[in-house]
């Protein structure tokens, strides 16, 4: 578990080294709640945040995936009430001083026309929130797909191996 120090204990630790003799060591600082209960009030509270961030331009409900770089949510559009997901931008990601980068790469992906590619409606960034929406997909991903078969038949490979690398060039640029 990594703490930042607690500077009153560490004072108290010098004068220890000086050869002070201090009265009791204080009371550390209570260390911040751990376990599924903690990660269930921090889940909570981030989709809070998220939901009074984005509540003028989207209505959010419940977060439907997440990874190291996003959280998705079904959300609806309050402009013409559609159905969209919305993704969110880590701010770790963010602090990391590549939101600029990263609002222009989804600004170019936005005008991306291409059936191998799932369409942008837009994307932005709201209260240092950097964001996408899409329309909801409907069925599973070939991750889900990969996850519950583990293999899959070959003549499904030569079908989907060009449909993937027709997206990744379009999304690439070439």
């Amino acid at each position: 578990l990594e703490t930042e120090p607690d500077p009153e204990i560490e004072r108290w630790i010098e004068r220890l080294r000086a050869g002070e003799v201090p009265a009791a060591a204080p009371a550390p600082r209570p260390r911040p709640a751990s376990g599924p209960d903690a990660a269930r009030e921090a889940a909570a509270r981030e989709l809070d945040e998220i939901r009074r961030a984005f509540s003028d331009r989207y209505q959010v409900g419940e977060r439907i995936g997440e990874s190291t770089l996003l959280l998705s949510f079904a959300a609806r559009d309050r402009r013409d009430t559609r159905e969209v997901e919305l993704h969110v931008l880590s701010p770790r990601l963010v602090g990391l001083g590549g939101g600029e980068r990263v609002l222009e790469a989804l600004e170019r992906v936005v005008a991306l026309r291409d059936p191998r590619i799932v369409p942008m409606r837009e994307t932005g960034a709201i209260q240092g929130r950097i964001y996408f929406a899409t329309p909801p997909l409907e069925g599973a991903s070939l991750r889900d797909r990969l996850a519950r078969e583990r293999q899959l038949p070959v003549a499904d490979v030569r079908r989907l191996a060009p449909q993937q690398a027709g997206a990744q060039r379009v999304e690439g640029g070439d």
